[in-house]
């Protein structure tokens, strides 16, 4: 009985571990992304090419892009990932 009782204990708080590394990488990754969409507003003129606006977010975006890319198996790359979020800020407010 003793040994079902560690056994389960373990196997619960291996899940925790598991739910909390999901977390982290989920909030790195909502960091990244919600950066993004700030200097994406900030930046954008509406008029210049969006690939020329994506290098200036991606720069502006780099320590939350570097973070999500410890956390995360797989992060975004930084340009197409800038280049996506221009387009989208520029596709919900047109000037």
């Amino acid at each position: 009985m003793r040994r079902l009782f560690v056994a389960s204990m373990a196997l619960a708080l291996l899940g925790c571990e598991v739910r909390s590394q999901n977390d982290m990488q989920r909030r790195a990754l909502k960091l990244y992304i919600a950066c993004l969409h700030n200097a994406a507003r900030a930046l954008d003129d509406h008029r210049s090419d969006a690939s020329v606006i994506a290098e200036a977010v991606a720069e502006k975006c780099s320590s939350e892009h570097s973070a999500a890319e410890a956390a995360l198996t797989y992060a975004p790359q930084e340009i197409s990932a800038a280049t996506t979020i221009v387009l989208d800020e520029r596709n919900k407010s047109p000037n």
